[in-house]
């Protein structure tokens, strides 16, 4: 009986060890496939700041291509995907056009590069360059607000909706989508405002809305992404660590059963 069982323990450990081997490699390709995919966003932006739009369209052909075999999952959100897809349909269509228009297409570009940079990047992404920037467009709003002159305050929230719009994919790859929704409904707020106390308040929220986007606590979005990732690696080591003790019984057994 203990020799059927040790079999049986034996055949457990087998397929075990194969799932993990090819969970391994899995994990390992979509390693790789990310670093490559990063390195073609990064040519891409490259190119397309000196111009090289042949060039560019080629990238843009290996990028759109090499994105949908991509497995997302544990990386980002469903919305998180979907602003990838859009920024590379986007950067694509922008090439394509009979008459290019750089600032067009760099920005597209910029928008994809950041994007996928935030999918490799959790801790330290590309995108957070931008919180001195978005701060100093919002100073310049609470300077345009005050002057009453209802063109400055457009220009003022254009300018900072400009640089926010840049960031805004790779803030959806990072984060739960209702930070973007609190972001957008705040900007819209500013605009719609007559009352300069109204406005002020606003700004205070979109400024503290801000710094809980670039520095508050991730622990939610950490929950969402790799929850699954968490609860596999735990009964992986829960399964070993059973297979070790009742492999270590098995053994005691035998030794008792036959070795006296």
């Amino acid at each position: 009986m203990s020799k059927k069982l040790l079999i049986s323990f034996l055949a457990i450990f087998l397929i075990f060890s194969s799932y993990v081997t090819v969970s391994n490699a899995s994990t390992e390709e979509k390693k790789q496939n990310i670093d490559l995919l990063q390195e073609l966003t990064k040519r891409l932006y490259k190119s397309v700041k000196l111009g090289d739009y042949v060039k560019s369209k080629l990238l843009i052909e290996e990028i759109s291509n090499l994105a949908p075999s991509i497995k997302y999952k544990d990386l980002t959100t469903v919305e998180g995907m979907e602003a990838i897809s859009s920024a590379i349909i986007q950067t694509k269509n922008s090439l394509a056009s009979l008459r290019p228009k750089q600032n067009i297409i760099l920005n597209n570009a910029t928008q994809l590069y950041l994007a996928i940079d935030a999918l490799s990047h959790k801790d330290q992404p590309l995108w957070h360059r931008y919180y001195s920037v978005l701060q100093q467009d919002i100073e310049k709003i609470r300077k345009a607000v005050k002057t009453e002159d209802s063109n400055q305050i457009q220009l003022a929230v254009q300018n900072f909706l400009s640089h926010y719009n840049l960031i805004k994919p790779a803030i959806l790859v990072s984060n739960p989508p209702y930070m973007v929704e609190k972001i957008d409904s705040l900007v819209t707020a500013i605009v719609r405002q007559t009352d300069a106390q109204n406005r002020e308040n606003v700004l205070n929220q979109l400024k503290g809305t801000l710094h809980e986007l670039f520095y508050g606590d991730d622990k939610e979005t950490i929950g969402i992404i790799g929850t699954d990732t968490i609860i596999w690696n735990t009964l992986i080591g829960m399964g070993l660590i059973i297979f070790i003790v009742l492999s270590y019984v098995i053994w005691r057994k035998y030794q008792g059963t036959y070795l006296s």
